[in-house]
């Protein structure tokens, strides 16, 4: 059956999103999910590098073109400078940061409160446990995902109280802009 005439069906995006954990690819995949009726055609890839500058170097070099490229990784072992460097290298081949300190189950928590003070990730992954009603939450990560599906709306309320500038918030514990790209990601006005 040919389809009805009437107004044309916008181009897809091609998106790439390369995280540096099973985590974040379990919950980019749920949004993909979630927003299945979106006009974006998401990749997402883990990443073998852990270090921010290792991640975005290869994304560089590698030979396939979307649209648009998000990287998604967290504070760890990397240095100031190297985050700077990180940035800066990703800024400049047009793929956006999407960057968590300590890590990223910060965002996670995000989805069930407000954090405004330092959490270490025993401390987060002790709040964690609790709201996703899990023993040991370093063995479940990835797991529990979809408990996070009608809740995504609370962890970009709750992002918004950090700095939209990202290379004065390398420092700061918490912090995370994860929730400030997810609308331009899959097109939406509302999460």
């Amino acid at each position: 059956m040919a389809r009805k005439k009437g107004k044309p069906r916008q181009q897809r995006q091609r998106t790439l999103i390369c995280c540096e954990g099973e985590t974040e690819k379990e919950y980019f995949k749920m949004l993909k999910t979630k927003y299945r009726g979106t006009q974006v055609d998401i990749q997402i890839k883990t990443s073998k590098h852990t270090a921010a500058l290792n991640m975005i170097q290869t994304l560089i070099s590698a030979p396939e073109n979307y649209e648009r490229t998000y990287v998604v990784f967290d504070k760890d072992e990397n240095s100031h400078s190297n985050l700077e460097k990180a940035c800066k290298l990703a800024k400049d081949n047009n793929i956006k940061v999407l960057y968590s300190n300590d890590c990223f189950e910060l965002y996670i928590l995000l989805h069930f409160e407000e954090v405004r003070s330092h959490l270490n990730k025993k401390d987060l992954y002790k709040k964690l446990e609790n709201w996703l009603g899990v023993n040991d939450y370093e063995s479940s990560k990835g797991k529990k995902i979809e408990e996070l599906f009608d809740r995504v709306h609370l962890a970009e309320k709750n992002c918004s109280n950090f700095s939209d500038d990202l290379t004065k918030s390398f420092n700061l514990n918490p912090y995370t802009n994860v929730g400030k790209y997810l609308k331009e990601i899959f097109y939406r006005d509302s999460l």
